[in-house]
């Protein structure tokens, strides 16, 4: 290019006393008014500089014809072009894939929990000297929530009447009563290590939370803090600890909150559906669990705020979650009129708990001191008691004392001696166990510690996990072990 630009530049020039520039026979002149004559040449002086940058400026296009200024090699390093992308399996293969996955998933899973459980030997049969043994009168609408206080004792519970009633659940006393700004509240939670603290939300979308220590005469409807950030009611909130606390929410998502000062640590947004239910894990309370309408339960890690696990398997509605006692698996109930056990270390369902001749929604779920049993509350207004070491399809044990309505809400205190159920006809009934001394049926007691690092051997079987429950659940006493038998020909 230089060198066409340098023979350019050594053509003769025009001078004033050539002839004017002649554009050419394929070249028209251009057009536009005459420029006044100059003295010299009868051409203006004007019009001679603008045809002669003209007649440069045509020069330097011709030398440079065919020059494409776009084309990047001509200024840069010629580059290998990128590897092409590996191409792409055919259907085929990937349908050979998915199939080898399913059945190795199949071979792992075709076992059955009693089948897992009876490899340890026999099963204890379990008694069922459960009896209903306290009413809690004193809510004027439906109750929609309870949860016991760390001391085994004490508990909190919400109704539509618009107050929280803390109980105590040995004398049925009522020890205090908060009445709320809104009537609409849907749950209520205890904080766990002291005791002082009580949470409760509902259709306001607030998180409200009271120290029931400090309630008292005309201060009795003031909370010592309001969370506000969710766009949807509150469906469920849980104590961390003292200064922390999660909540789910029909916004479908979930927030862990600084109770303190009230700020949004964390939010979590993964669920494509109404969030009913959170739980945290007994074993490590960074993890927590959350069902929802999405039909799926995910794990979430606060430490890095994303979703760890999502347990996939229900048709409909999840409307609990509850943690296994160890802290290894989640529990679930759903609109779908079954129950369901998954491992969080197989990442799979290893017992599902359905009987054909109960056709309506679980409410709630939670599971005995040592997960042998796990209980359903149910839109039929009963409670059930499913075996968690026997087959899903076998029938369960209706506790004694339904309710005249759908049980909303059940749970189990820390120490696993009681169980409390709520229903829509504004009571609760606290169940204890008879007998806790005497009829075991041979129950061998193993130290707590002892327990706890036999179920974390990671070298145990791990097939689906089912090996995980029967070695703890079938060693580890529990009073409510008492509460089945093996004949499961029992009416429900």
């Amino acid at each position: 290019m230089e060198e066409r630009i340098a023979a350019a530049e050594k053509e003769p020039r025009p001078t004033t006393d050539d002839a004017p520039f002649d554009p050419g026979p394929n070249e028209a002149p251009e057009e536009g008014p005459t420029p006044p004559e100059s003295p010299r040449n009868g051409v203006a002086s004007c019009d001679f500089c603008r045809r002669e940058r003209t007649r440069v400026a045509r020069r330097l296009l011709h030398a440079l014809d065919g020059f494409n200024f776009f084309r990047p090699e001509r200024f840069f390093i010629a580059l290998p072009p990128p590897p092409l992308p590996p191409p792409l399996s055919p259907p085929s293969q990937v349908a050979s894939l998915k199939e080898q996955i399913q059945n190795v998933r199949s071979s792992k899973g075709a076992g059955k929990m009693s089948a897992a459980a009876s490899k340890h030997g026999p099963l204890r049969e379990l008694r069922k000297p459960i009896k209903a043994r306290r009413t809690l009168k004193g809510h004027f609408g439906k109750v929609y929530a309870m949860h016991w206080a760390s001391d085994n004792q004490t508990l909190v519970s919400a109704s539509q009447d618009g107050k929280l009633i803390v109980w105590n659940a040995l004398t049925t006393n009522k020890v205090q009563a908060v009445p709320l700004r809104s009537s609409w509240v849907m749950t209520c939670a205890f904080e766990q290590s002291k005791g002082n603290l009580i949470a409760c939300g509902g259709l306001d979308n607030v998180c409200s939370i009271y120290n029931i220590q400090q309630q008292s005469g005309a201060n009795n409807a003031r909370a010592a803090r309001e969370l506000v950030a969710h766009d949807g009611y509150l469906s469920c909130v849980r104590f961390v600890d003292e200064g922390h606390v999660v909540t789910s929410s029909g916004d479908s998502s979930c927030i862990y909150w600084d109770a303190q000062s009230g700020d949004v640590v964390k939010t979590f947004n993964d669920h494509t559906g109404d969030v009913m239910s959170v739980c945290i894990s007994p074993d490590n309370p960074n993890l927590f669990a959350s069902g929802s309408v999405d039909t799926t339960a995910k794990i979430w890690d606060l430490r890095i705020g994303k979703c760890v696990q999502t347990h996939t398997g229900h048709e409909l509605d999840i409307n609990s979650v509850a943690f296994f006692p160890d802290g290894f698996a989640v529990g679930t109930g759903s609109d779908d009129s079954t129950c369901r056990l998954f491992d969080m270390r197989c990442y799979g369902e290893v017992n599902k708990f359905a009987n054909p001749r109960i056709a309506c929604g679980i409410t709630s779920v939670a599971f005995s001191k040592s997960g042998r049993l796990m209980f359903g509350g149910y839109d039929d207004f009963n409670a059930y008691a499913w075996d968690t070491l026997a087959d899903g399809n076998q029938s369960p044990y209706a506790l004694p004392g339904p309710h005249e309505n759908r049980v909303s809400c059940l749970g189990v205190n820390d120490s696993g001696d009681a169980m409390c159920t709520g229903s829509w006809v504004t009571n609760l009934k606290v169940s204890v166990v008879e007998n806790l001394g005497s009829g075991g049926g041979g129950r061998e007691k193993v130290e707590g510690k002892g327990t706890r690092d036999a179920v974390r051997d990671p070298k145990l079987p791990s097939v689906l996990a089912l090996e995980f429950c029967s070695y703890q659940l079938m060693r580890r006493n529990d009073p409510w072990d008492s509460l089945f038998t093996t004949d499961l020909g029992m009416s429900i």
